[in-house]
């Protein structure tokens, strides 16, 4: 996952998920952060929201479109290279980005 936030609160970011197939799905997100939260929407209706615990850690939870729920704590990585859309480059794309 890769994400930009902008000094107004908006959020921009793409997430990569893996499914048990090895397909990897792509999804440009947008949304905002406020305080220590966040929230950001796909169009296809996958909603990710989270929270930064103490440290780099960041507890995000993942809802998709349909219905599938599932939550995971990951690990914030600042200053890392991300393309122009906020995506993960290839060769950092099994990281957590900010």
């Amino acid at each position: 996952m890769g994400m930009c936030f902008a000094a107004d609160g908006k959020l921009r970011g793409v997430v990569l998920l893996r499914s048990s197939n090895g397909q990897v799905d792509v999804y440009h997100v947008y949304g905002s952060v406020q305080n220590n939260t966040f929230s950001a929407t796909h169009g296809s209706g996958h909603k990710i929201t989270g929270r930064f615990l103490s440290g780099d850690d960041v507890e995000v939870k993942i809802r998709l479109g349909n219905g599938m729920r599932f939550t995971t704590v990951a690990r914030r990585s600042r200053d890392v290279p991300l393309t122009d859309d906020c995506a993960p480059l290839p060769e950092t794309s099994t990281h957590q980005q900010n």
